[in-house]
């Protein structure tokens, strides 16, 4: 199986071709929040919390649905990204009921 190199927030590390950005991530220690993706489940990027920047280019991409490719540098977290997560976060609970705490699929 082939490899690519990527950079995250500068750190160097060699993936698997075909790894997305998000478990990229995951194997160099960085944490990117998620709503949507289920390890269990083909990855559909609808929720946008995922959110990371490819250095040099102003392009938002959803990490859990794109493939890492070879000399790809991703910054996983900064003003931008924290702004842009939490306007995504504020828009979903906008629509979404309000019985959390009494929801029974809370627990």
């Amino acid at each position: 199986m082939s490899t690519v190199n990527i950079k995250i927030n500068g750190t160097p590390i060699e993936v698997a071709e075909g790894t997305s950005i998000l478990h990229a991530a995951q194997q160099a220690g960085y944490k990117i929040p998620t709503l949507c993706y289920h390890e269990d489940l083909p990855p559909i990027g609808s929720c946008g919390l995922c959110i990371v920047k490819q250095e040099g280019s102003a392009k938002i991409i959803r990490a859990c649905a794109a493939a890492a490719f070879e000399g790809m540098s991703i910054i996983t977290n900064d003003q931008e990204l924290f702004e842009a997560r939490k306007t995504i976060l504020e828009m979903i609970l906008s629509t979404h009921p309000s019985s959390c705490l009494t929801c029974i699929r809370n627990g």
